[in-house]
């Protein structure tokens, strides 16, 4: 019976617009399916991608895994502190302000550091305990040591990147202004 009605479908008696809608109900139904195995592929993705191995911090199979992204930024007038899971969703942030640092108090990194750090131990006790970090430092010039030291004595450092963007002039003197 179903053979006989791909028959008519091919064959000319069918009318013009059974053939039209017909072909539309097809397109429809062949979208949907293109979507779902779309749909279907990006869930698979997704789902390498979380998916724990037996040890979630196994290199030799994963690479270098980081579960946590802590970044130190130095403003002219203020410090930062973001952290940040794998994906890039922020799950804490401070500021020298956040911290209780008014005013010029913000300038003096030694003490808006300190205070950083004594968080960060709250927060380890909590969630990052024994999971691979990366440590972005933006800006940190020669603080940087004295982060690097503070934070791997308490976490697990994977990766450090330290990205220094006020310019350099090396030894070269500062451009005298002229008076007009």
């Amino acid at each position: 019976m179903k053979n006989h009605v791909k028959k008519n479908i091919l064959l000319s008696n069918v009318s013009l617009k059974k053939k039209s809608l017909i072909s539309k109900e097809t397109n429809n139904s062949i979208e949907k399916l293109k979507n779902l195995l779309l749909d279907k592929q990006q869930h698979k993705k997704i789902n390498s991608l979380m998916k724990p191995s037996k040890s979630p911090y196994d290199t030799k199979k994963l690479g270098s895994v980081v579960v946590f992204t802590m970044h130190f930024s130095f403003s002219p007038v203020n410090t930062f502190l973001y952290i940040t899971d794998a994906l890039g969703n922020l799950k804490f942030r401070y500021s020298a302000g956040l911290v209780e640092l008014k005013g010029k108090q913000k300038k003096s990194r030694l003490q808006v550091l300190n205070r950083f750090f004594r968080e960060l131990r709250k927060l380890k006790i909590s969630f990052l305990k024994n999971k691979p970090i990366a440590l972005h430092l933006n800006n940190v010039g020669f603080y940087k040591y004295l982060i690097i030291k503070n934070i791997k004595k308490d976490f697990f450092v994977r990766i450090i990147k330290s990205y220094q963007q006020y310019a350099f002039n090396g030894c070269r003197k500062k451009k005298r202004l002229r008076k007009r």
